[in-house]
């Protein structure tokens, strides 16, 4: 599948044109204070999809490529954009060894909240990772659907200065110099910090050694980054939201970089802050 959205058993690639296609369940109802109210009202994939583009546009931002997947029975959505946009500081993102993008999901059967989360994607191995929950619907109550557009418009504002920080991020990686003894250290909080799972620990540790794809630098952070990433590729998409997340929490402390939320006038949230970690369901890579 493009532009790194691997697709895995129940679920399969799509184009833009066939989300409207897929209908939206008729929301759950149920009894509260002895009066009939909506439990539950999923939201349609088509209305998260074109609110997100509408937003982005509005915000100068352009869809480059975008690649989405689903599920054969249409109940769980998968989605990554390519975005560019002039109001991106600096151009690293677009024109060096990795992609700014923008994933989103969502679930018709409750599995996981709907919501829209930051990434990268190494060209050279087409590796996904998402470094923060931009916007996430939490409880589909009864005005979920009216609320929406406005969650994503106030969560579009301050896009540009995340991916900023997300460079940022990537260029520390670059440089962050893990000793032999320090790799072994950092994996066993990978795995503590739920952002790898035990079957994926000797994984990453080969990948590590032996890497599948020649990422520039040798003996640093971002080599142990793309190890790990390269094994993100064997789970579910959801997961491996939630999980790269979890990845980054632990790198950044590892590299001594803090986390900035930044005056954006809004809540970014962070690992193990989103409804997303229900999801997390998968430990048998």
């Amino acid at each position: 599948m493009s532009l790194g959205l691997i697709l895995h058993s129940g679920a399969k690639e799509i184009d833009r044109a066939d989300i409207p296609n897929y209908g939206t369940p008729e929301p759950e109802m149920g009894m509260r204070n002895g009066k009939e109210v909506v439990k539950h009202r999923p939201i349609p994939h088509e209305l998260l999809v074109r609110a997100t583009e509408t937003e982005l546009k509005f915000h100068g931002f352009e869809v480059a490529d975008q690649a989405y997947g689903m599920t054969e029975d249409g109940n769980r959505f998968f989605g990554v954009m390519e975005l560019r946009g002039n109001n991106l500081d600096g151009n690293e993102g677009n024109a060096g060894d990795y992609r700014r993008m923008l994933g989103l999901r969502n679930s018709h059967d409750k599995t996981f909240a709907g919501g829209l989360a930051i990434g990268s994607r190494v060209m050279v191995c087409d590796n996904l990772a998402f470094s923060g929950e931009l916007c996430c619907t939490h409880k589909h109550t009864a005005h979920i659907v009216e609320k929406l557009t406005g969650m994503i418009h106030k969560s579009m504002g301050g896009l540009g200065q995340l991916f900023d920080f997300q460079d940022r991020r990537i260029k520390e990686y670059k440089q962050a110099d893990l000793a032999q003894t320090e790799v072994s250290d950092t994996i066993i909080k990978l795995l503590e910090g739920r952002a790898i799972a035990g079957t994926q620990v000797l994984k990453v540790v080969e990948e590590y050694r032996k890497p599948s794809n020649e990422c520039g630098t040798h003996g640093k952070l971002w080599n142990l980054f793309n190890a790990v990433t390269e094994q993100m590729k064997t789970v579910h998409p959801a997961t491996m939201c939630v999980r790269t997340q979890k990845m980054h929490k632990v790198l950044d402390d590892v590299s001594g970089l803090k986390w900035q939320p930044l005056d954006l006038g809004q809540r970014i949230m962070q690992p193990g802050d989103s409804e997303a970690e229900a999801v997390d369901f998968q430990d048998q890579e």
